[in-house]
């Protein structure tokens, strides 16, 4: 939730680290890899979304929800 927020607000990197301490304390959860992929993107660290999406990809490869993100999120780094 505060890794949105910050992003809605605009402090990316602030919504980096929300979203970097939430995929520690729930490191199953691939939604929260997904939120830092945003983060990430969202503040031009192209590397590090990859990163956060492959690693929920690599918790939850077929969901459909999962594919929408990576493309969402791929766009982002495109502009």
């Amino acid at each position: 939730a505060l890794a949105q927020a910050c992003t809605n607000a605009g402090k990316f990197d602030e919504a980096r680290e929300h979203a970097r301490v939430q995929a520690e304390r729930v490191p199953q959860e691939w939604r929260v890899f997904a939120q830092l992929a945003f983060a990430a993107a969202d503040a031009g660290k192209a590397d590090e979304a990859r990163a956060a999406l492959e690693q929920a990809k690599a918790l939850a490869p077929a969901d459909p929800d999962l594919a929408r993100v990576e493309t969402a999120v791929l766009e982002v780094l495109a502009r």
